[in-house]
């Protein structure tokens, strides 16, 4: 009997500092792995409000400007640039000179042959626009034109 309890009170002895000592861990395989995703790069030009105005041809010496005309939204994750040209009646009555609405830069003329030029940081702008009518000659000065802008955009390198 005394066999039999000592044989019982070893073998719960046992199990006790059994589970009470960790197992030590092994590794048993490791390795690095690299992974590398690539986005490519996006762009949408999106016409929300067309910029189109009409006006009376100012007086030489004199200039019309219009405020917050149109809307684009452009959206990227990259960096852009947003090319701006017009479509008008008359080309060699007056000048036109856009910018951007509230953005602070310098007024640029556009021509029959080439537009201004704007860049951005990726994300997404809602850009409104500022225009000036700057007439050349008499000629045309009180008749009324009809002026919109027309956009291109592309990625910067």
């Amino acid at each position: 009997m005394i066999k039999r309890w000592l044989f019982t009170v070893l073998v719960v002895v046992t199990l006790v500092l059994a589970a009470a000592v960790p197992a030590a861990a092994q590794t048993l395989a490791q390795e690095t792995v690299e992974v590398r995703i690539s986005i490519p790069a996006m762009h949408t030009l999106e016409v929300v409000d067309a910029p189109v105005i009409e006006f009376d041809v100012p007086d030489p010496g004199e200039s019309k400007e219009f405020y917050g005309v149109g809307k684009i939204r452009m959206q990227s994750n990259a960096p852009w640039t947003l090319n701006v040209d017009t479509v008008w009646s008359r080309s060699s009555a007056y000048d036109v000179e856009v910018r951007p609405s509230n953005s602070g830069e310098a007024w640029q003329q556009l021509n029959a042959l080439n537009g201004a030029t704007f860049s951005g940081q990726g994300g997404s702008h809602g850009i409104q626009w500022d225009i000036r009518i700057v007439p050349r000659s008499r000629s045309h000065a009180g008749q009324t034109e009809s002026l919109t802008l027309g956009f291109t955009a592309s990625l910067s390198q």
